[in-house]
């Protein structure tokens, strides 16, 4: 997260050897709320932008990783962070998990638990890669599907989010059209997603049916039937 000087002549002899596709900028939240809770510290969002450039100049991608389900984050505070993330304009890309509770991880521990109001579910573990014909043995996780600072119903929505952003802007399908939209109106990102989430759900359309999917993925995987889905 600091050292781009030490970081960016490694990585390029980890590319040049084919080891290496990007380098990882990790975030989890911009919450600091959320931060002081997980014990967790960031960058100052300015040094991180340096960095992404850093990284750009010397053409190597980068991309970040937050996470959904932190105990002190909320539907606001989760949509203020990707809206700031978005703002980053030579960040390569982004993933977003869910929050996962590993065994003998500080935030396992039964008193953090009960005092944040952790509670979580046993699921097929999610991956970003996977295999169609489910061959491999199914690893599992316990993963956070409320705390003190939201409820299931809220983490929903923070991943729809979270797929809008990842789906729509990091592919780049409708990035462009947002940035337009933010030049010429002022309309903030996170708004014109928001904008189009709600179309998605009310309207009878192409996102219509996407969203339908989208609604059926969302129920199976915090029902703790997995999160593998093939089109």
């Amino acid at each position: 997260k600091i050292s781009s000087e030490k970081i960016i002549p490694l990585a390029k002899e980890m590319m040049n050897a084919g080891l290496l596709k990007a380098v990882t900028l990790s975030l989890q939240s911009l919450d600091k709320n959320t931060l002081d809770i997980v014990k967790r510290a960031n960058l100052k969002f300015s040094s991180f932008s340096n960095l992404t450039t850093s990284f750009r100049d010397a053409n190597i991608p980068t991309y970040t990783e937050l996470i959904m389900g932190l105990p002190g984050e909320t539907l606001v505070s989760f949509k203020k962070g990707l809206e700031t993330i978005l703002s980053d304009k030579d960040l390569g890309g982004l993933q977003i998990y869910n929050c996962g509770l590993l065994p003998n991880a500080p935030m396992n521990y039964p008193e953090y638990r009960e005092k944040n109001k952790i509670k979580s579910i046993r699921s097929p573990i999610y991956l970003q890669h996977t295999r169609k014909d489910e061959i491999s043995i199914q690893e599992y996780e316990r993963i956070v599907i409320e705390t003190f600072s939201f409820n299931l119903k809220e983490l929903k929505e923070m991943w729809r989010y979270s797929w809008m952003v990842q789906t729509f802007h990091t592919f780049g399908i409708l990035e462009l059209v947002a940035k337009f939209y933010q030049n010429e109106y002022k309309l903030p990102l996170m708004e014109f997603y928001e904008t189009l989430l709600q179309y998605g759900k009310n309207e009878k359309s192409f996102f219509s049916k996407e969203f339908y999917h989208l609604e059926k993925h969302l129920d199976k995987g915090y029902s703790g039937k997995g999160w593998s889905h093939y089109d």
